[in-house]
């Protein structure tokens, strides 16, 4: 099965109980932007994708809407911007925004925020994942906006803290998509029938 994520931090369980109920089925993870995990399916390249993106539709899909993600502005402990509140307009930002690629469908969210506000990061960082953001805002190079299921052990911790935002931002939504004609036996098997591997999914979304 060709399996393409961006929600990794919750699959991790199901790919093991996965691996014990069909261990001769060779599974292949790839993390990419969602603009590409939609290609991929459509080309036939991947089986399925889990994607976090606001709620769409397409023609050429199957979708399945699991659960919304909530996605919080984060920087550490020690960074001087405690809230983005209403009244913040038309300002420069004295920090860097640490970001992932340019096709990353929260990142497009917040700087369309940005725009509109009028608000300008010091600098724009990008970095090639989650953990390689999470360790630079960490260390007090910058703020960035990720999905809480990321971060949410960092916040627990004390090593990062949530910028409150007041915005009436899109909402994201954890989806997995295929299509009918794509979609291999086993695939369908493991995403949509009753076996525990079914149930299982949809319990660790619904969380």
């Amino acid at each position: 099965m060709r399996l393409l994520s961006l929600t990794v931090y919750r699959l991790e369980p199901i790919l093991i109980e996965y691996r014990k109920n069909f261990p001769n089925v060779s599974i292949r993870l790839s993390n990419a932007s969602c603009g590409d995990n939609k290609r991929a399916i459509v080309d036939g390249s991947a089986d399925v994708a889990f994607v976090m993106l606001p709620q769409f539709e397409d023609s050429d899909l199957v979708i399945h809407p699991l659960r919304n993600e909530p996605i919080v502005l984060v920087g550490s402990p020690d960074c001087p911007l405690n809230s983005l509140p209403k009244s913040y307009e038309n300002q420069k930002l004295s920090e860097c925004l640490i970001t992932n690629e340019k096709e990353g469908s929260y990142r497009r969210i917040f700087e369309e925020f940005l725009r509109e506000r009028g608000i300008v990061p010091s600098n724009i960082m990008e970095l090639w994942s989650i953990e390689a953001i999470k360790r630079s805002v960490m260390s007090g190079l910058g703020i960035a906006y990720l999905p809480l299921m990321a971060v949410q052990d960092e916040i627990k911790e004390g090593k990062l803290k949530i910028i409150p935002c007041e915005a009436d931002l899109k909402q994201i939504y954890s989806q997995v998509v295929y299509t009918y004609t794509g979609i291999r036996d086993f695939s369908y098997l493991f995403l949509f029938n009753k076996s525990s591997l079914s149930r299982n999914l949809h319990n660790l979304f619904s969380k």
